[in-house]
């Protein structure tokens, strides 16, 4: 199996630190047309163990895979701003190796159920 590191110890921990959370923690990632929160539109949301990522602000494959590795920033550390978990999310992101984003992408491709907004 090929060597999907990118050789940053730091970005490799939280990269596995977020498949462990998707694999075990996550019961549910959601894909849909429209996420809100309170009357607002999102690109992704985290409620209840729950992500749901939205495909009316999110169109590319790699943004969607950037929201969720968001929503499960936010998991992992939900004591964290959502400008720090911003900040995290895009540091992180341009550190991450081309198979890790595919590996994001794989989830979302293939564990995702479509199912309508939380309540």
């Amino acid at each position: 199996m090929k060597n999907i590191a990118t050789g940053d110890k730091l970005v490799d921990w939280f990269f596995k630190k977020v498949i462990e959370a998707l694999n075990e923690d996550i019961d549910e990632i959601h894909l849909q047309e429209r996420v809100q929160d309170d009357g607002v539109d999102l690109c992704g949301l985290l409620k209840d163990d729950e992500i749901y990522l939205s495909t009316s602000r999110n169109q590319s494959p790699d943004a969607l895979a950037k929201v969720l590795l968001h929503e499960a920033l936010h998991f992992l550390f939900d004591d964290l701003s959502e400008e720090e978990v911003l900040f995290l999310e895009d540091t992180l992101w341009a550190k991450l190796s081309d198979q890790q984003k595919e590996i994001l992408k794989f989830y979302i491709t293939n564990l995702v159920t479509k199912s309508p907004a939380p309540n």
